[in-house]
Formats: C-alpha cells, structure tokens, sequence
C-alpha cells in the first residue's frame, strides 16, 4: 500500500481541504452552486478521508470527510437532475437552497458508484434511496454514456439491502455483461479486478456465507493492491483506502457477517456500526 512517507505533507493536504471546503461553503451560502464546486471537489475530500486514515487522525475525522464526501455527492446529484425546480441539500451541517439545472458531467455510473458507496459505508439510508431512484436515462446522457454492464451493476445497487434471490439474480446478469463489445484494457481490467470481485462478495452475502466471504475478501483485496500499485497509480486516494470493499464489508457487518479479514485498506472503524 502507497503511504506518504513525509507527515508535514499528510498534514498540509488535509488542512488544504478544510480551508477549500470553507471556500466551497461560502459559495454555496452566496448561491454560486454548480458542477464545478459540487462534483469536482470529490477528489480533494477523498483524498483528505484517505489521508486521514493513513496518517492516524482522529476517528471524528475520517467520519467528518466521509460524510463531506457522502453530502457533496448527494448534493450534485439533486442539483444536476432537478432542472428548474426549487431543491435543498446540506454539506457541512449547513442547508443550502437553489434551483436545480440539469447536468451531464460527473453524472456517470462511476461517479455514481463513489457516492453510493458513501451512503452504504454511513448507513444513510435516506441517501442510499435518492440514488437508488435515479433513472437510467441520467446515466445514458451523461457526458461519459454507459454500458448494459454499468446498468446491470446500477440495478444491482438499487435493490441494497434486499439479499435475496432476485439480488442473486441481478448480480448474475451483472457478471454476464461484464465484457462489453467495445472497452479498452484498462476499463476491462478495473471491472475484472475491482468490480466483478465485489459482486461475488454479495452473493456471499446473500449465502450468509461467512467463510466464502472472508476468502473472497482476501482475495479482493490483494486484487486491489495490485490494481492500485503501479507507480503511474500510487498517488491515486482510490487505491489507498477501498471505498467499494468498505461498502460490502459495511453491508455484511449488518448482515450479521463475521469478518475476520484485516488490512489497512478496509479499516474496521470505518465499515463497523
């Protein structure tokens, strides 16, 4: 796992973040509410939560930019599919009030993915189901399109917390899909490695199969070390710290799952109730 070796840089990227979501607040309190400081800031808060992890901070911490990261994200979604209608969203504790405009940027599954995986993590349940209730016709205009795989995987989610055979089923069709008829290696080796490890997870889940779950955890995550290792990847907060095998593991714990698996990518204060 890439840790930064030099404290004084863990530290000047975190207090960076705070002073730009202050920044970003103040915009927000102005009115001045768009893509480019909804969506965009996703990477800096993620990478404060990671850092935070890895440099030891303060429990209260990790969860603050968790839900930083969780509430932004909800509140581009609202904004950006609510087209000339009144909405409110709240970031940082503070209730915001704008007109929505529709947006095509930063309205992919993946970033979709990302923001589900916060609300899984943080038992928001209320969040988890406004995601949930996006139409697949957002993801389609997005400006990055989508794939059967990507639906597939999206109808997978919206079913969350239901484990049952038709999870079962929706996860089967996902796997099905996983190899479209046009994608590039790398798409076709982030969805081998990251994703189609983290639906087997589910149906693990769904078994209530506690040992099938741990060893496929395992194997997920040394699937994901290797995945993020390359030095072109190091410096990349999704490969530090696992949001996805944090959102399953989350999901397991409350399915009454042992997890008897421990690494730094999955840290247990993070994923346990």
């Amino acid at each position: 796992m890439h840790y930064i070796e030099k404290e004084m840089f863990i530290e000047e990227d975190i207090n960076d973040w705070k002073e730009d979501f202050e920044d970003v607040l103040e915009l927000y309190a102005e009115g001045n509410i768009h893509c480019g400081n909804l969506a965009s800031c996703i990477s800096d808060v993620h990478k404060a939560f990671a850092l935070s992890i890895m440099g030891k901070r303060p429990t209260a911490m990790t969860q603050e930019f968790l839900e930083q990261m969780r509430d932004i994200g909800k509140a581009h979604f609202i904004f950006g599919t609510n087209p000339g209608k009144p909405i409110s969203f709240t970031v940082g504790g503070k209730e915001f009030h704008t007109t929505g405009v529709r947006e095509t940027a930063y309205m992919h599954v993946v970033f979709w993915n990302k923001i589900f995986f916060t609300t899984l993590i943080s038992r928001d349940t209320e969040g988890m189901k406004m995601l949930q209730q996006l139409s697949d016709d957002i993801f389609a205009t997005s400006n990055s399109g989508t794939d059967d795989f990507e639906l597939a995987f999206v109808r997978v989610q919206r079913h969350i917390p239901h484990f049952d055979s038709e999870l079962e089923t929706l996860v089967d069709s996902a796997l099905d899909n996983c190899v479209p008829k046009k994608m590039n290696s790398l798409q076709f080796k982030y969805r081998s490695v990251i994703l189609v490890p983290f639906l087997k997870l589910y149906k693990a889940i769904i078994h209530k199969d506690s040992a099938s779950f741990n060893q496929l955890l395992s194997e997920a995550i040394e699937a994901h070390r290797q995945f993020w290792s390359p030095a072109e990847k190091e410096l990349k907060a999704e490969g530090w710290i696992s949001l996805p095998l944090l959102a399953v593991c989350a999901l397991a714990c409350d399915q009454n799952i042992e997890i008897t698996v421990e690494s730094d990518y999955i840290p247990k204060f993070v994923y346990e109730k």
